[in-house]
C-alpha cells in the first residue's frame, strides 16, 4: 500500500519536464521583478509629483525615473535574476540528489531553499555590479554610488527583490502541488 501511495503521490508533479518547470519559473519571476519593479518607480513618481509644484520640475522629475528605471531594470535587476536562477538550477539538482531527507520528501526544505535561491541572488549582485550597472552603456547611465551604505543598501535592496522573485514561483508551485496531490489521494 505505501508503494502505490508513494508512486501516486509523485505522479503530479512529473506530468512535465523539469526544463519545462524551470523555463516556466524564469518567466513567472521576470514578470514579478519587472512589475514590480516598476509599480514601485510609479508609485515613487506619483509620490514625488504631490511634493512639486512646478510642471516643468514634475516633467523632469519623471524623466529622471524613466532613465532609472530603465537603467536599474535592464542593466541591473533582470541580469541579475537571469545569474542566479542560471546559478540555481545546477546547484538544486546537487542539493536535491544529496540532502534529501525524509522529512521533505521530494525536495528541499523551504530554508535551504530560501538560503540558497538568496545565496545566488547575492553572486548575482557580486557579478552585475561591477560589470553592468557600474559601467555606461548607450542610451544608459553608469549608476554611481555615493557611499558605503548606498552601494550596502542597494545590495540588499536588489538581492531581496531577485530572491523574492525567484522564490515566490517555486513555494506557490510546492503548496498547490502538495494539495493536488492530497486531493487526489
Amino acid at each position: 500500500m505505501t508503494e502505490v501511495a508513494s508512486s501516486h503521490m509523485q505522479e503530479p508533479l512529473e506530468r512535465t519536464t523539469p526544463l519545462a518547470w524551470e523555463l516556466l519559473f524564469a518567466l513567472v519571476s521576470t514578470l514579478l521583478l519587472s512589475l514590480g519593479f516598476l509599480g514601485y518607480v510609479y508609485l515613487a513618481s506619483v509620490v514625488a509629483s504631490h511634493n512639486l509644484v512646478e510642471a516643468q520640475a514634475i516633467g523632469r522629475m519623471q524623466e529622471v525615473l524613466v532613465v532609472y528605471a530603465r537603467t536599474l531594470l535592464v542593466k541591473g535587476l533582470l541580469p541579475q535574476l537571469a545569474i542566479a536562477l542560471l546559478l540555481w538550477v545546477p546547484l538544486d539538482r546537487l542539493l536535491s540528489s544529496r540532502l534529501i531527507s525524509s522529512r521533505a520528501p521530494g525536495g528541499l526544505s523551504k530554508l535551504i531553499l530560501i538560503v540558497g535561491i538568496f545565496v545566488c541572488a547575492a553572486v548575482g549582485n557580486a557579478i552585475v555590479v561591477p560589470t553592468l550597472l557600474l559601467v555606461e552603456h548607450p542610451g544608459m547611465p553608469a549608476v554611481k554610488f555615493t557611499g558605503t551604505w548606498n552601494v550596502v543598501r542597494t545590495f540588499l535592496e536588489m538581492t531581496s527583490a531577485v530572491a523574492a522573485a525567484a522564490l515566490l514561483p517555486r513555494l506557490l508551485h510546492r503548496r498547490y502541488a502538495r494539495r493536488a496531490i492530497r486531493a487526489d489521494a
